[in-house]
């Protein structure tokens, strides 16, 4: 993807710069006292940000900043969920809202370190397109939510974060 450009004659094609979320922080119910999660359960309430309106998703991190390394999945949505699975309860998505899933981000292999883990995503490949949101026209807004494959504890203080690297369609600002 990129932009051509003519300069005195010449043809060049110029690479869109690729666009890298700040870290977005995964919500859990860790806010009062650690919290056990059992495998399936959602994790959090269904959250938001922002990304271009238009790209193709090509990576993710995810940052454990607890001493967990189970599978952990983060469903993105295009539209908000109206019944979004309770936190701490087993996730389960309506038919309804089934139709409003844009992609399941899968971390299933992590890279440990010591008291922390990381594990990442690449080529992902997902293309998009969403409707824009907000004065820019660039952006769009984008739902999440994410559960857990595998019992975790969540400890108060290491909410885990996650980073999303996209190829937007045109040039587009920060969020």
């Amino acid at each position: 993807m990129g932009v051509i450009a003519r300069i005195r004659g010449l043809v060049a094609v110029k690479p869109v710069p690729l666009w890298t979320s700040e870290y977005i922080q995964v919500p859990s119910s860790a806010n009062l006292a650690d919290v056990i999660f059992d495998a399936g359960d959602a994790i959090g309430p269904v959250s938001s940000f922002l990304i271009p309106k238009a790209g193709t998703l090509d990576f993710a991190k995810l940052y454990v900043r607890a001493d967990l390394n189970t599978q952990f999945n983060i469903v993105l949505f295009w539209e908000k969920p109206a019944f979004p699975p309770v936190s701490d309860a087993v996730f389960a998505l309506d038919d309804y809202d089934l139709l409003r899933k844009l992609h399941t981000l899968q971390f299933t292999v992590f890279e440990d370190f010591g008291t922390s883990h990381t594990s990442d995503l690449d080529h992902i490949g997902l293309h998009y397109s969403l409707p824009p949101y907000g004065a820019s026209k660039k952006l769009a807004l984008v739902y999440f939510q994410c559960y857990a494959i595998a019992a975790q504890t969540h400890v108060i203080g290491s909410e885990n974060l996650f980073k999303l690297t996209i190829l937007p369609d045109e040039p587009t600002p920060p969020a």
